[in-house]
């Protein structure tokens, strides 16, 4: 009889209508699902740590990707706040890209929800990205992301460079 009772309680606890019994429902399906696991845990992963600069300046928010150059395994994701981030990753070569956006100068970033994306195009494509990563088993694993401006990155074009406007300064003789 005892058993008949704690029977009914608890069918009355889970009782669709009722919000202990959602709850309780909820509770059950989470460790489900937390019993089941997700197998294999993967590769070893390794604390990496760095900076990450954008014309010797830190960049104040961000994210960056790593993604592996041999395709094995997922990319991971780290944040960069004031310069800096932390991760994890598998051992190997990586290719990394950079994000960050800002509001653009001359906006009051109280009035408006527009940013703009200001880390030059190159960094943000793993296509076109030339910052790499190896990340050792051994480590330590502590990198500097030294990023150049555009304008940086190309030379300056002086008319009187024969390299970009040859024979100008020859025929002007």
């Amino acid at each position: 009889m005892a058993k008949n009772c704690l029977a009914k309680k608890f069918q009355r606890l889970l009782n669709l209508r009722s919000s202990s019994g959602i709850a309780v429902r909820m509770l059950l399906v989470t460790l489900l699902a937390f019993s089941v696991g997700c197998g294999d845990s993967g590769p070893p992963r390794y604390a990496i740590s760095g900076t990450v600069t954008l014309d010797d300046d830190p960049i104040e928010s961000g994210q960056i990707i790593i993604v592996p150059t041999d395709m094995g395994y997922d990319a991971d994701v780290a944040v960069v706040v004031n310069g800096k981030f932390t991760a994890e990753a598998t051992a190997g070569s990586k290719k990394v890209t950079v994000t960050a956006t800002r509001v653009p100068a001359g906006m009051d970033p109280m009035k408006t929800t527009y940013r703009e994306e200001y880390i030059p195009t190159p960094y943000q494509s793993e296509r076109t990205t030339d910052l790499v990563m190896v990340v050792s088993e051994d480590g330590p694993n502590e990198f500097e992301l030294e990023l150049v401006s555009e304008r940086a990155r190309r030379p300056a074009r002086n008319p009187v460079d024969t390299t970009y406007f040859p024979g100008i300064i020859d025929e002007g003789k």
